[in-house]
Formats: structure tokens, C-alpha cells, sequence
């Protein structure tokens, strides 16, 4: 824990100390590109270079987000609506993308889970935007959820998608900061995603399915509405 803290803090200070130099190279950068907007050479070379500052920048607001402690404000609430809030909030990515996006949550409708509610959207709008991003156009991404036990007392959520799946190369790591198989992605999404269950006293876990695509089930506790 301790050591985790003080990766924490200084992940915290190198963000802070680079924000403000990298946010003078992009407004350098996109005076350049106006100055050589006629010449087709330069101007793809000062895109791609705004591009890929771009990309620096998200990761550091992504790094600084993830060291960062989070508290929960815990509420029981019902995980029907949190699941459906999640897919209503990557409907448009999902559009956009030509992805058919549904939630399958009918027979949780009483089931109450004690989570911080935004938290736990960020946390599932991660792993939405993961299957998203790793879908074809025409395929489909389900959120669906289940009691995970005989008796009851825990409930998986599965965010599962008709891509390429998980990489053999990157399966036990898939979880690790700075771990992507997408080309400019940050590898912090599916990091942040599990700092958020564990917050919970949760896990999750991503696997390949059998019929294709990948899966990733987040598991929590369920509980009685104490609202």
C-alpha cells in the first residue's frame, strides 16, 4: 500500500509538471500547421505530430485519474438501472460505430448492489468503450447480468463482443497499466476498470469466448435494498 502511494504522488507531480509544457508544444504545433496549410508535406507532418500530442495528453489525464485515490460514496441501488445507464450512456460511441448495443438484465430486477453509482458507471462505460472500439461494424456488444452463485449473494456483470478477442501475447496482462491492443489507445482503461471493483471488494476478469470476441465479467456482492 505504501508503495502503491508513493507511485501514486509521483505519478501525480510528473503529470502536472508536463501538462503545461506539452499544452505550449500543441499551440506551437497548430500555429505551425496554419503557417504551412498549402504545403500537403508539412501539413500532414504537423497533424500527425498535433495527433500524437494529443495522445500524450489523454494518457497523462488517464495516468492522473488512475493514481489517484478513489472514494466511494456506497449507496444501495438497483443494478438494473446502473446497467442500463451504462449502455444508454455508450449508445452514441455505439451508433456512431455501427455496433448494436444492448443490455440483457431482465431477471435482475430486484437485485441491489451497495456501490459508489458513478464510480461504477465509469468503471462499466470502460469496459463498454473496450468492446466497443474492438468491434466490427454490424457487430454487437451485450451487457448482461446474472447471479454468479447458488445462493444468490453475488452478481456477474459480462460486457461481451464479436471482435478479435484478447491477444494470446497480452491475456495475463490485459489488466496492467499501459497495456493496449488498440494503436493509440492509453492501456489505462481496462487498469482503471479494476481499480473500481477492487474499491468495491470486487474483481473482474477477461477471457475469450468460445463463439469469438471477448468477455469481461466484473463481479460484487449482491445485498438487500437498505434504502
Amino acid at each position: 500500500a505504501a508503495a502503491l502511494a508513493a507511485v501514486g504522488k509521483l505519478s501525480s507531480a510528473i503529470v502536472h509538471e508536463m501538462r503545461t509544457p506539452l499544452g505550449s508544444v500543441k499551440l506551437g504545433l497548430e500555429a505551425f500547421a496554419e503557417q504551412v496549410a498549402d504545403d500537403p508535406d508539412y501539413s500532414e507532418l504537423a497533424q500527425i505530430a498535433i495527433t500524437q500530442t494529443e495522445r500524450v495528453q489523454r494518457m497523462l489525464s488517464d495516468l492522473l485519474a488512475y493514481a489517484k485515490p478513489i472514494p466511494l460514496d456506497l449507496q444501495s441501488v438497483s443494478l438494473q438501472s446502473v446497467l442500463e445507464e451504462a449502455v444508454r450512456l455508450g449508445r452514441p460511441s455505439a451508433n456512431h460505430d455501427g455496433v448494436d448495443l444492448a443490455s440483457e438484465c431482465a431477471d435482475m430486477e430486484d437485485g441491489v448492489v451497495r456501490i459508489d453509482r458513478e464510480q461504477m458507471l465509469r468503471a462499466l462505460g470502460n469496459l463498454v468503450l473496450n468492446a466497443l472500439q474492438a468491434s466490427h461494424c454490424g457487430g454487437r456488444v451485450v451487457v448482461a447480468a446474472r447471479t454468479a452463485d447458488a445462493a444468490g449473494r453475488e452478481v456477474a456483470i459480462t460486457v461481451s463482443d464479436e471482435g478479435d478477442g484478447i491477444p494470446a501475447a497480452v491475456q495475463e496482462t490485459v489488466f496492467d497499466p499501459f497495456v493496449s491492443v488498440r494503436e493509440g489507445g492509453t492501456g489505462l482503461g481496462l487498469a482503471t476498470a479494476r481499480k473500481i471493483v477492487q474499491g468495491h471488494g470486487g474483481r473482474v476478469t477477461g477471457e475469450n469466448a468460445s463463439s469469438g470476441g471477448a468477455v469481461f465479467t466484473v463481479f460484487l456482492p449482491l445485498c438487500g435494498d437498505e434504502s
